[in-house]
């Protein structure tokens, strides 16, 4: 099988990491993440990957290695390190005002 390049990043949410890359001609490509705790693979029939369920904030390596016709044989694998987008979390609170400088809220 033929060397993957050009691991680009195409989109980062807090819980999924969009990635791309080079065609080598080979028709499956294993991509393997993780992060210090949890590693998962996935057998992808293209060039391009979702990677979903990530924990918001966390560092993730994400290797990318096309895949032989035997399924053992691999070429040279493509590796990008990215960061999920942090959470942000939003309150709303339900105000009243009463009286000139009391405001209680809910």
């Amino acid at each position: 099988p033929g060397n993957v390049g050009n691991l680009t990043v195409l989109e980062i949410t807090t819980t999924s990491v969009k990635v791309s890359w080079n065609n080598t001609g080979d028709s499956r490509y294993q991509v393997k993440w993780g992060d210090e705790r949890n590693t998962s693979t996935d057998i992808v029939m293209g060039n391009i990957k979702t990677i979903t369920g990530l924990t918001p904030g966390c560092l993730y390596t994400i290797n990318v290695t096309a895949v032989a016709s035997d399924n053992v044989t691999e070429g040279r694998p493509a590796t990008k390190t990215v960061h999920t987008s942090k959470s942000t979390f939003m309150f709303v609170f339900n105000c009243v005002q009463r009286g000139i400088s009391d405001v209680f809220c809910d």
